[in-house]
């Protein structure tokens, strides 16, 4: 009899979520190589823009403004202000794991791993000039 036949349905989600291994996105990321938007690793969840909202309202709420925090993060990320606007008016489907830690960061809070649990989908970019030379 399989583990799954000795548990009736409704243990199902619980015994599939024990299954899995919980890995820290965050550790993924390197200063050195990850250091333009196209290089850095991306990730998506359904509940993540809810997340990214509430941290960034409390980022309001302590006096910053929204453009204050794009010129931030476009100085602190090196990223465009295009790019920087977009993740602060949370307008993408991927979500940056360097922008993801700093925001972290200047929220002062340690909720780093509920964020890392929202995370379902997570991929890299390769630049296509790397793939020619």
């Amino acid at each position: 009899m399989t583990l799954l036949a000795q548990h009736p349905q409704s243990d199902y989600k619980a015994l599939k979520k024990e299954s899995y291994m919980n890995i820290d996105l965050f550790l993924l990321h390197d200063d050195m190589l990850d250091n333009t938007p196209r290089k850095c690793i991306v990730a998506s969840g359904k509940e993540l823009n809810v997340e990214i909202q509430k941290h960034i309202n409390n980022l309001l709420s302590k006096g910053w403004i929204k453009n204050e925090l794009i010129c931030y993060f476009s100085k602190t990320l090196n990223f465009s202000k295009g790019t920087c606007k977009q993740l602060v008016f949370v307008k993408k489907q991927y979500y940056h794991l360097i922008f993801l830690k700093e925001l972290i960061k200047l929220d002062n809070t340690e909720h780093r791993f509920s964020v890392t649990e929202l995370l379902e989908i997570a991929k890299h970019y390769r630049d296509k000039t790397e793939e020619l030379e």
